[in-house]
């Protein structure tokens, strides 16, 4: 599941994927990450084991509504893989956001960081 809060991202997504003969399984959906801080909101698909997270913090005012969109979006046991340039606004208030829950199942572990450029990394975190 691909998603994006922007519809032509997601048109655009839905586009490739055909092009390049994504099996049907795939699909790609509008999410925005504030919906997810609602006690109502129910995820409109099964949580998922991998979540891939690329280029996701632009403001910090959006760490909280990431932290909930992952909880919400991954299972128990489940991987997190966030690719970033590092000193992006709010990267640090997230990760840390990420292992410091107050909830014990809703914490995630530093497993890896891997360093694909100087000026860039991947982490990979397990929830628990």
């Amino acid at each position: 599941v691909a998603t994006d809060v922007s519809t032509a991202a997601i048109d655009a997504v839905r586009g490739v994927a055909r092009a390049n003969g994504m099996p049907t399984t795939f699909s790609a959906m509008t999410l925005d990450w504030f919906d997810c801080l609602r006690d109502d909101y129910v995820c409109p698909f099964q949580p998922v084991e991998v979540l891939l997270l690329a280029d996701v913090n632009y403001y910090s005012d959006a760490v909280r509504a990431l932290l909930a969109t992952c909880l919400r979006l991954s299972r128990p046991g489940g991987i997190l893989l966030l690719g970033s340039k590092l000193g992006r606004i709010g990267l640090d208030q997230f990760r840390t956001s990420l292992a410091e829950s107050t909830s014990p199942s809703y914490k995630y572990s530093l497993l890896e960081e891997l360093e694909p450029s100087p000026e860039h990394r991947v982490w990979i975190y397990q929830r628990a």
